[in-house]
């Protein structure tokens, strides 16, 4: 094929993969320095048009909703920051929020070997835990996990914050959507960090105590949609809003000439009956935003302190 005929088949062959193979929402166009607009792709332009206007409304509402929570949290966190710790003295509750799911592979190498401290600035399990010791000796009774602007990340370090809550124990759970068989994987969890998995690390995760709650909201995808499911099962309180959804593990593929793509593999993230998750996990104390203009949103109630702090100190009482 000619070089701009090869372009075309490219892109419709892309288009024809985000259309078709994006349940659970990871089916990413991949871009070869041409605007997707500007390549030749066989549809009509009335086709076209509201592709491009839908992709458009909700990147912009995403990236206000977004922009709404940040706004909320601007009173006790910088807005530019990824991930903050914050804690409340009237209420006895702490939020360690956080937008990514990261994993420093080389930090924990440099750690296990005796050379640097625990990565905690750079991957989120080692931040979360050092944040849970912090809200430890500041007095908090209730701890909130904050991921309403969380788009996820790696489900290792998913699996390590779970341990924290969940006896040094990590767990994802996929069904294999052709063969209809059901596999949850679990780890183990070197919660004290003495390169050693036994019954220390189980005491470890019981020495927190907290009352905890995940606070959510629709921007939370992937694994920040996941750890809410999965914090839910294992009985803790979810707050906020209804999650965002994303329920598919992610494949990597290439064309011929190396271009690499993404999209939504077939194992599929469920929960412990075996349903699918991208339709998000329902709140145990719903939240509402109040608009203010076409996009943006006052989000404060969410990081009103006093009302989750009564709410959480109520839910645990017994």
């Amino acid at each position: 094929l000619a070089k701009n005929a090869q372009k075309d088949k490219y892109y419709e062959g892309l288009y024809a993969l985000f259309n078709t193979l994006n349940d659970g929402g990871h089916t990413t166009l991949a871009y070869t320095g041409d605007s997707f607009a500007s390549a030749t792709v066989k549809l009509s332009e009335q086709e076209f048009e509201k592709i491009n206007s839908d992709v458009s409304s909700l990147s912009t509402a995403k990236t206000a909703t977004k922009a709404s929570f940040y706004g909320a949290k601007s009173s006790f966190a910088s807005i530019s920051e990824k991930k903050y710790y914050h804690y409340d003295n009237d209420a006895k509750t702490a939020y360690i929020g956080f937008d990514k799911f990261d994993v420093d592979y080389q930090g924990w190498d440099d750690y296990y070997n005796g050379l640097k401290d625990a990565p905690v600035s750079s991957d989120t399990y080692a931040y979360v835990r050092s944040k849970m010791i912090q809200a430890k000796e500041d007095g908090a009774r209730n701890l909130v996990l904050d991921l309403t602007t969380n788009g996820g990340g790696s489900s290792y370090a998913l699996e390590g914050i779970l341990g924290l809550f969940n006896n040094a124990q990590g767990y994802i759970r996929v069904i294999d959507i052709f063969n209809d068989y059901i596999e949850t994987e679990y780890h183990s969890i070197d919660l004290n960090l003495d390169g050693k998995f036994d019954d220390l690390d189980k005491e470890y995760a019981t020495s927190f105590n907290f009352n905890v709650g995940v606070l959510t909201s629709n921007y939370a995808f992937s694994c920040g949609n996941l750890l809410p499911f999965n914090m839910k099962e294992l009985g803790y309180k979810i707050i906020g809003e209804k999650t965002g959804g994303g329920s598919c593990a992610v494949s990597y593929e290439s064309i011929p000439d190396g271009i690499v793509y993404v999209h939504s593999s077939y194992l599929c993230l469920v929960d412990k009956d075996g349903e699918n998750i991208d339709g998000g996990v329902e709140v145990d104390l719903p939240i509402e935003r109040t608009q203010i203009s076409s996009y943006l949103y006052d989000c404060s109630e969410f990081f009103n302190f006093s009302h989750i702090g009564n709410y959480l100190d109520v839910a645990y009482e017994n």
